[in-house]
């Protein structure tokens, strides 16, 4: 019988062993999924103040050739609050050297006070079924991204505001207002990150991407002036719209499938009281019934309408809306907003 126990006895232990080193062999491929960075600064597309200062381009997030993000870091031996940059163009144009023409003096003072900026590039729509969900989640990565590598770039990752223009300003609310988009299980680490923010700034908007409530829930005043849903896929058209939403076309948009979708992309219901601050700025178009694509996706009535779901929400924000006589930053720039948000206790 003695032999026979002490085959038993090995055998065991062999199973053991096995299963202890596949274990292992599990756990450390996971934390091996995302290797350090290899930063090497570039020339600068912007004159810095700060010679001191770097620039990095084109560093990849994941494995796409759209995934990567520039990023401006400045010289301290503490860690950096951070910006990031999303830029527009209708999901269907720009890159991440958007802000470079306009953007020196912001990004440079950001940068003197400890602030780092980063611009994210991400894909383009298309008729691949993703809708804008595409862009976001590449956006989403690329936030979750910066987080996991936050120590090697010398970033503090619980104090980042997302800013945007446009399609970028309303990718920028759209994560903001989200609850947390951090999954704790995956194998992924990069995707077990946080994607909450301490603020967003967003410029020339919109308040609501279900595109096909808009005459609700952003131009309800015309509504006794012709401007119905039929009036709003006119100047959007229902190609663009369809590629938008992910659909085939919008002959099944209230269904309840569509409707699900349309939900998850309107950003006014996604807004409750936990969320940051936002900076909202309409400028550029006039307060009339919107006649073509551009002013119908940059009207004041935009950024009115989440000044107003904001109020009922109670979360704070600052707006500036000229054309409707709303400003209501009290001296405060972009520049002072963005400082405020991110040194506050």
């Amino acid at each position: 019988m003695k032999p026979v126990f002490y085959s038993n006895f090995i055998l065991r232990l062999v199973i053991c062993i096995t299963l202890c080193a596949c274990k292992t062999t599990h756990t450390t491929s996971t934390q091996l999924q995302e290797k350090s960075l290899n930063l090497t600064a570039a020339p600068s597309p912007i004159k810095l103040n700060d010679s001191q200062n770097k620039f990095y381009k084109d560093i990849p997030y994941g494995e796409l050739k759209e995934n990567v993000f520039d990023i401006f870091l400045p010289a301290s031996k503490q860690p950096s609050s951070l910006v990031i940059y999303v830029f527009g163009g209708g999901f269907i144009r720009g890159n991440q050297a958007q802000p470079y023409n306009a953007g020196g003096p912001l990004i440079n003072a950001l940068l003197s006070k400890n602030i780092a900026y980063a611009s994210i590039n991400y894909r383009y729509l298309s008729d691949d079924g993703q809708g804008v969900f595409k862009c976001f989640n590449d956006v989403i990565r690329g936030l979750q991204f910066i987080r996991y590598h936050s120590k090697e770039l010398n970033i503090d990752k619980t104090n980042i505001v997302l800013m945007g223009g446009s399609a970028g300003a309303g990718t920028s609310l759209w994560i903001g207002f989200h609850d947390d988009m951090a999954d704790k299980k995956n194998i992924d680490p990069v995707l077990r990150e946080s994607t909450r923010l301490k603020g967003m700034v967003a410029i020339e908007t919109q308040a609501n991407y279900d595109i096909l409530d808009w005459h609700n829930s952003v131009f309800s005043e015309y509504n006794s002036k012709g401007l119905d849903q039929k009036s709003v896929i006119r100047l959007g058209t229902a190609e663009r719209m369809a590629t938008f939403f992910g659909f085939k076309n919008l002959n099944d948009a209230d269904s309840k499938a569509s409707k699900e979708v349309r939900d998850k992309l309107n950003m006014l219901k996604l807004m409750s009281s936990d969320d940051p601050e936002i900076y909202v700025e309409n400028v550029k178009q006039a307060y009339a019934v919107p006649t073509a694509l551009v002013p119908l996706q940059h009207h004041p009535l935009h950024a009115k309408a989440l000044m107003d779901r904001a109020k009922e929400t109670h979360v704070k924000g600052t707006f500036n809306i000229p054309a409707m006589n709303i400003d209501t930053r009290n001296g405060e720039n972009i520049e002072g907003f963005i400082t405020r948000v991110l040194t506050k206790k």
